[in-house]
């Protein structure tokens, strides 16, 4: 569940870049079809969060829908304008009415996301994670306050015999291509328990306790900007509103060392 959640955001991310792009072209009957696709695949990410139930990370944070109706009512405000620019007034007022329905949604959502609850959680997206158990290298790129998979599930992967069983925040991770096994076909999305991560904690980075190793995998791109200095990575803004956090950038400590025997050195 947690790779097939994942591979519809990406749709999502690309579809709202197509339809920005054809209303920047003034392409109407185009946008129409790109906002039909959208509303489809939002509808199967909703019936995902459904079943996924009160655990689900995105259902608590919720900061997404926010994001999602505010860039809508934007899109749909330039269109009126331009609606009225162009005297297409039948046009204009069907704009209107879809705007005052998304009016009333964005209030909708962000009294839910003012009123949700988020958990403890001990690691955070794009940070850097290496399996306890299996050794492999993982960057964090969504969570569960619960897990929220099957009972199938759970009795394979063993959750019954971990200390804090389901009732733990259990994260997604995209899986550095160097772990992949030969017999996957498909780019590694795991799902895993908190008690079975590690991580460098503060004051130690990921470089000072593993190395400048580097980190591969076809999605990391598309979901984060970059790395920072302790080695974790950067994720997009869709990313961080979808689990309502702040973005954290890390810059390299500066060493001033050299600046000040220049300065003891330098005539008056």
């Amino acid at each position: 569940m947690a790779e097939s959640e994942l591979i519809y955001f990406m749709f999502q991310l690309n579809l709202d870049t197509q339809l920005q792009r054809m209303l920047n072209m003034d392409d109407f009957d185009t946008a129409q079809e790109i906002r039909k696709r959208r509303k489809r695949i939002d509808e199967i990410v909703a019936e995902q969060l459904e079943a996924k139930g009160p655990g689900c990370g995105t259902r608590s944070a919720n900061q997404t829908a926010v994001a999602d109706v505010a860039a809508e009512g934007l899109r749909l405000r330039s269109e009126l304008q331009r609606a009225v620019d162009e005297e297409r007034y039948a046009d204009a007022a069907e704009v209107r009415d879809r705007l005052k329905v998304v009016q009333g949604q964005s209030e909708q959502a962000q009294s839910e996301a003012e009123n949700a609850t988020s958990s403890v959680r001990k690691y955070e997206l794009g940070q850097r994670v290496k399996h306890a158990k299996l050794g492999y290298d993982g960057v964090v790129c969504g969570w569960d306050n619960s897990c929220c998979e099957g009972e199938d599930w759970q009795k394979a992967a063993g959750v019954a015999n971990l200390q804090k069983g389901c009732e733990q925040t259990f994260y997604h991770l995209l899986v550095d291509a160097k772990d992949w096994e030969a017999s996957w076909e498909r780019p590694p999305v795991a799902y895993v328990a908190e008690e079975l991560l590690d991580a460098p904690q503060d004051p130690e980075t990921w470089p000072e306790v593993y190395g400048y190793d580097s980190f591969d995998h076809v999605y990391l791109y598309t979901l984060f900007l970059g790395q920072d200095a302790r080695g974790n990575m950067l994720p997009v803004r869709q990313l961080r509103d979808r689990y309502s956090q702040q973005r954290q950038d890390v810059y390299p400590k500066e060493d001033f060392s050299n600046d000040d025997d220049a300065d003891k050195s330098s005539p008056d």
